[in-house]
């Protein structure tokens, strides 16, 4: 997961990541996690899809399910804060 998002967004250093829940492997097995934060610094602006670069962003999944396929996967909840220089940016729900 660390790789993944440190590849898409391009970020020079890889995210934290850290699975909750118990056990883990068990949960990989089934293809979900109950908790997954991940945390990264420094991610830097790309056109109209990234205006601002990002200094610090904090996500919270809970119910990560993998969906079986290329699409990746999908949480039944997230809760995400992003810090820009020059403001707080926070995304809309889902």
């Amino acid at each position: 997961m660390a790789k993944a998002f440190q590849d898409g967004m391009g970020t020079a250093e890889r995210p934290s990541v850290h699975v909750g829940g118990f056990p883990v492997l068990t949960q990989l097995a089934e293809g979900s996690l109950s908790h997954v934060d991940l945390a990264a610094h420094d991610i830097p602006a790309d056109g109209s899809a990234r205006p601002l670069p990002v200094t610090k962003l904090t996500v919270g999944l809970d119910g990560l399910k993998t969906s079986g396929s290329t699409d990746g996967a999908h949480a039944r909840s997230v809760e995400a804060t992003a810090f820009c220089r020059t403001r707080t940016c926070r995304p809309r729900s889902a």
